[in-house]
């Protein structure tokens, strides 16, 4: 629950949620006051393959975001704070555990 009492919970990593990514995740949460992303990043791997998986994640996450601050415009709410947790898989070596 939200303060406002209402929250939005959308998990997609694709335009369309008809299909289940089991490597990348992504939750959307809007609460009164600020929204959350919370993410699965894919690690990026090494090979040609995973790298793909990685860069179409991104991408997929990018029109999202960009879809969001689009809605933000129209509602003249261009400030409104975003919180981005989550595994983003960022360290460059298998030691980020």
């Amino acid at each position: 629950a939200s303060a406002a009492g209402t929250s939005t919970n959308t998990t997609s990593t694709s335009a369309s949620a008809t299909t289940h990514d089991a490597e990348g995740r992504m939750q959307y949460l809007r609460f009164a006051t600020l929204d959350i992303l919370h993410t699965y990043v894919p690690n990026n791997g090494t090979k040609a393959e995973s790298h793909a998986r990685r860069r179409a994640f991104d991408e997929n996450v990018r029109r999202f975001l960009s879809a969001r601050q689009r809605i933000l415009e129209r509602a003249d709410d261009v400030n409104r704070p975003i919180m981005w947790l989550g595994d983003l898989n960022v360290a460059h070596t298998y030691l980020d555990g």
